[in-house]
């Protein structure tokens, strides 16, 4: 199968240096498409708003291009035959993007331990559409990245598939995000974690105590960390630190002591103590990374109860399928239901790229990929034209 991973609630983590862009900010993905009904790329999501000229000005991010000549070369850049292979392009743009046997929200998703999802079979993909990519594992980590070309006003139906949404994540009532949000939908940074960070490296003990953690949390061996282990010698070293920063620095708080016992995470801001210009930015970093950045929501309820009571009231926009999972990994939740469900080969053994559907993969240059490209060429270009000369005439009243 194949998944698309949504942005609903705060986009809490990043997984690559150039796919930042809403760090930080409130998203509601996942109830537009649902109202929607339809995945589309992100061109087509502009394309298909009723005001399409002024979609197509907020795609081409016009309000922040000075002057005509730049937006015509921003526009260029995108549609040049010299983009076709990377991202940012015209077919970039133009694609829903899908990994393939796995849950990519390391790198697309939104809040941890809250991530929608859809999952799609493979054999739709490969018998409705053109695709660029792989459909045959889940290798390539971030390259996991299957290009799926869908008519841009047709989309594909999120109703061919399956939608998975965490069911025991604690969530606003009024938002369904993890975290406390202020009036204008902002995260609120976690000052007392933050101050806690900054009392450890500053603490006269702090170069020994990295030592000790880095002897005690280096043997541990993946997945196992300071609050799973069951090693009995380990958990009672880890337990001696709890109460050393208990005592020496009022450090209690069991999320902020995962953090702390991460040793390569200080170990890090251990390199940044005495660089008061850059050590706050890496404290949010570490906090960041491991998604207690944010204050979480102080009144929570159920994942599973705030769509229920989202659903309840907005019927029409329910899946037709909806899996409740548990866990806050949604790879791992992904795979254990395809095995409970008696669908356990997550390779498929196959040689042919095509997977039997001659012609559905195609090159990234090729016509099925660039197909839409003149029409949205020339239809940006008025907008460029319409939008500057529009500008001029403000100027001159």
């Amino acid at each position: 199968m194949v998944t698309h991973v949504t942005r609903q609630g705060i986009r809490d983590h990043t997984g690559h240096m150039y796919h930042t862009a809403g760090l930080g900010e409130f998203v509601a993905g996942f109830k537009k498409i649902i109202e929607d009904g339809r995945l589309r790329s992100a061109l087509g999501v502009y394309l298909m708003e009723k005001e399409k000229e002024k979609a197509i000005a907020r795609f081409l991010e016009l309000d922040r291009v000075e002057t005509k000549v730049k937006a015509l070369e921003n526009l260029q850049n995108i549609v040049s035959d010299n983009r076709m292979e990377g991202d940012g392009g015209y077919v970039d743009k133009s694609a829903v993007h899908f990994a393939t046997e796995e849950v990519a929200d390391t790198y697309y998703g939104s809040e941890k331990g809250n991530e929608i999802f859809f999952a799609l079979p493979w054999l739709h993909i490969a018998s409705q559409y053109h695709f660029s990519g792989q459909l045959n594992s889940n290798r390539g980590g971030y390259w996991n990245d299957q290009w799926v070309w869908a008519n841009e006003e047709k989309g594909i139906d999120v109703n061919v598939g399956l939608t998975f949404i965490p069911e025991n994540t604690p969530v606003n009532s009024e938002t369904g995000s993890k975290y406390e949000l202020d009036s204008e939908k902002k995260p609120i940074i976690n000052q007392e974690y933050v101050h806690g960070m900054e009392r450890l490296i500053s603490w006269g003990g702090f170069e020994k105590f990295l030592e000790d953690v880095r002897n005690v949390s280096g043997e541990l061996r993946y997945p196992e960390t300071y609050l799973t282990t069951s090693n009995p010698n380990t958990r009672n070293l880890f337990m001696a630190f709890e109460r050393q920063l208990a005592d020496d620095l009022g450090i209690k708080d069991k999320k902020l002591l995962a953090v702390i016992f991460d040793y390569r995470c200080i170990s890090n801001l251990g390199s940044y103590k005495d660089d008061s210009i850059r050590i706050g930015s890496e404290i949010e970093g570490v906090l960041r990374s491991h998604g207690v950045l944010y204050v979480e929501s102080k009144d929570p309820i159920s994942s599973k109860k705030y769509w229920e009571n989202y659903f309840s009231q907005h019927e029409d926009k329910r899946p037709r399928r909806i899996i409740y999972y548990q866990g806050s990994d949604p790879t791992e939740a992904f795979v254990e239901w395809r095995e409970r469900n008696g669908i356990n080969t997550r390779y498929k053994k196959s040689d042919d790229p095509e997977l039997g559907f001659s012609g559905s993969r195609v090159g990234r240059e090729s016509t099925e990929a660039l197909a839409g490209r003149d029409r949205f060429t020339v239809l940006a270009t008025k907008v460029i034209e319409d939008f500057y000369s529009q500008k001029e005439q403000e100027k001159q009243v």
